[in-house]
């Protein structure tokens, strides 16, 4: 059984309607399976892309109430934009690891009919 919740700060900018909720979410988990694929395979090479990457998981994971995806990003965003990718690669296995916790929590929550 799934402990996931549905974050305060995005069911009231969903009207209370879990519904929409529930599409904002899948569309979050669609788009970062992408995009943590992608900064795992940039992080020894370009700082430019992994920083926009991270900007925009930031941002994203901001909008679901995706704490430490948010705070990694963000940690990975500020080392990029220095070009530090040595100090960037293993706070993205951290993105990693909490992008696995995140799937796994709303797994059974965006199943669900």
């Amino acid at each position: 059984m799934s402990s996931f919740k549905i974050p305060s700060g995005l069911l009231s900018r969903c009207a209370g309607n879990k519904k929409v909720c529930k599409l904002v979410i899948g569309k979050y988990v669609e788009q970062m399976t992408l995009d943590v694929s992608e900064i795992s395979s940039l992080i020894e090479t370009n700082a430019l892309a992994v920083s926009k990457l991270a900007h925009r998981i930031k941002g994203a994971s901001a909008n679901v109430g995706a704490e430490e995806l948010r705070s990694s990003a963000e940690q990975i965003e500020k080392l990029a934009s220095k070009k530090d990718l040595v100090a960037a690669k293993p706070i993205a296995k951290d993105l990693e690891k909490h992008w696995t916790e995140y799937r796994t929590l709303t797994a059974e929550f965006l199943s669900k009919t």
